[in-house]
C-alpha cells in the first residue's frame, strides 16, 4: 500500500529528526556543564576558599606633614626614606609631591602635568626599576622611570622613557628588561609581554570567556607584579577574590575570601547600584602581597567611610592576616625598609602603621 508506506517513512523522518534534536540537546546540554565546570569564576582557575591564620586590629598614626599639602590624593609610593604623594596643590603644574619620612618635610615638587619634556599626563606608580621609579601613563600608553634620587639633587625632574605600550593598555608594569602590560580584548582580557622596543613577545590570557572590551571597569584590580619573581597578583574590585598568575610556568589560582566570588556573571551584567566593593588599592613587599579589602561595601557605605581590612598573602596565595584599621584609609603603600604601612583617606589625611610585629 503507498499510502501506508509514505505514512510509515514520515514517522521515521519524524522519529529520525527527533533523535538529531535530542542528540544536539544533549551534547549541548555536555558542553554548557564542561564550561560551568570550568568557569566557577571569572578567572577560570582553581579556587581555594582561605580563612586566615591570624586576625587582629592595627592602629595608624596621623602624620602632620610639613609644608603645602596636596589635596585629592590619588596615589602613593615609598622610596629612599620619601613618601611620594600624587595629588594637585593649589596654583602648582605639578602633581607629585615628595616628604621626608624621617622629619615630615616638605622635598620638593615633580612631574608637571602636560605634553612636554619631562611632563606626564596620569602618571601611577606601579613598582621598581633599576634606575628609579616605573611610571605608567594611561593617556600616553606609555612607561617612563623616574630617578627620585636624581631629581631631589638638580631640583627637576629628571624621566625617562621606557617603552610604547601595546594599544589599549590599561595598566603597566616592570618585567626585569621587560614590561607586562594588560589589555582589553573582544573576547579576552590579555597580558602582554613586550621587550624595550615595544615589540610583544607573549601574550597571556587573564579573564577568559569574558569581553575586556565590554567589562573591563568591572575586571578592573589593585594588581601588582612581584619584585623579586614573575607572579602577578590581583585583587578583585568587585568581587572577594584574589588571583594570582605565574608568568614564568602560566600557572594560575584564585583565593575566594567568601562565596559571593561565584556571582560574577551577575556582576558582570548586573546595574550599577548592585556593584560591590571589595579591594581598592594594594601594595607589596619581597615575601608579601598586601590589599586593602572593603567587604563587599555599596557605594553609599563607603561615602559613609568604611574601615578596611588589610589583608596579608604570601606570593603563593596563602592567607596569613587580616588586619582590621582603624582608620579609614582608601590607598596604601609599603616601606619594606623599615616595616612601616602608610595610607591616605578621602580627607587626605596621612597615616603610619608599625607593621614590625
Amino acid at each position: 500500500d503507498t499510502g501506508a508506506l509514505t505514512s510509515l517513512n514520515n514517522k521515521v523522518d519524524i522519529v529520525d529528526g527527533n533523535m538529531r534534536k535530542l542528540t544536539i540537546l544533549f551534547f549541548f546540554s555536555i558542553v554548557l556543564a564542561a564550561c560551568s565546570e570550568n568557569n566557577e569564576n571569572v578567572f577560570d582557575a582553581p579556587v581555594r576558599s582561605l580563612k586566615t591564620e591570624k586576625s587582629f586590629t592595627l592602629s595608624g598614626s596621623p602624620m602632620e606633614l610639613c609644608g603645602e599639602k596636596p589635596d585629592v590624593i590619588s596615589d602613593l609610593f615609598v622610596y629612599d626614606s620619601t613618601l611620594l604623594l600624587k595629588g594637585t596643590v593649589k596654583d602648582s603644574p605639578f602633581m607629585i609631591h615628595a616628604y621626608s619620612l624621617d622629619d615630615k618635610s616638605f622635598k620638593g615638587s615633580y612631574i608637571a602635568k602636560g605634553r612636554g619634556e619631562n611632563e606626564l599626563l596620569s602618571p601611577h606608580f606601579e613598582g621598581l626599576v633599576q634606575e628609579g621609579i616605573y611610571i605608567f601613563d594611561l593617556n600616553l600608553c606609555s612607561s617612563y622611570c623616574f630617578d627620585y634620587v636624581k631629581s631631589s639633587e638638580t631640583h627637576n625632574s629628571e624621566l625617562s622613557h621606557l617603552v610604547k605600550l601595546p594599544g589599549n593598555t590599561l595598566y603597566a608594569y616592570p618585567m626585569g628588561d621587560k614590561h607586562l602590560a594588560l589589555v582589553p580584548e573582544p573576547e579576552d582580557f590579555v597580558g602582554k609581554i613586550v621587550d624595550g622596543n615595544g615589540a610583544i613577545l607573549n601574550t597571556v590570557s587573564i579573564y577568559p570567556h569574558v569581553s575586556g572590551i565590554d567589562f573591563f571597569s568591572r575586571l578592573s584590580s589593585a594588581s601588582l607584579l612581584g619584585q623579586s619573581h614573575k607572579k602577578f597578583a590581583m585583587a578583585m574590585c568587585r568581587l572577594p577574590q584574589v588571583n594570582f598568575l605565574d608568568l614564568e610556568t602560566g600557572d594560575k589560582y584564585t583565593m575566594a575570601i567568601s562565596k559571593e566570588y561565584k556571582n560574577w556573571l551577575n556582576m558582570l551584567n548586573g546595574s550599577d547600584e548592585d556593584l560591590r566593593y571589595y579591594y581598592l588599592s594594594c601594595t607589596q613587599s619581597s615575601k608579601y602581597f598586601m590589599a586593602l579589602y572593603f567587604g563587599g561595601a555599596t557605594r553609599q557605605e563607603r561615602r559613609e567611610g568604611v574601615l578596611p581590612h588589610l589583608h596579608v598573602f604570601d606570593w603563593n596565595g596563602g592567607f596569613l592576616y587580616d588586619i582590621a584599621l582603624n582608620e579609614s584609609i582608601e590607598s596604601v603603600a609599603f616601606d619594606e625598609m623599615d616595616n612601616k604601612l602608610y595610607g591616605v583617606d578621602s580627607n587626605d589625611s596621612v597615616y603610619r602603621y608599625d607593621m614590625s610585629e
